[in-house]
């Protein structure tokens, strides 16, 4: 789990008028003691209500921790 950094920024990417949001994360290795930073796919509205934990999950890749993904399914689908 990796600690959630608040509040969400924006993406500096648009479609259509509409800006995308990504959640930020970071997350310490106790091995190497490094610090490592992570973003979300896009999200079409802004999350940080729905952020109600101090931690998010994100799975790494143990080989290349630039390789990982940001488990942000608990947050509600945007409506169409």
């Amino acid at each position: 789990e990796a600690d959630v950094l608040l509040p969400s920024p924006p993406a500096n990417f648009r479609v259509n008028r509409r800006e995308a949001y990504v959640v930020r994360a970071q997350w310490k290795d106790p091995k190497s003691d490094q610090v490592h930073m992570f973003e979300s796919d896009y999200i079409w509205y802004f999350p940080d209500p729905y952020l109600t934990e101090k931690k998010i999950s994100v799975w790494i890749d143990p080989n290349n921790p630039k390789n990982y993904a940001v488990d942000v399914s608990f947050l509600p689908e945007r409506a169409s």
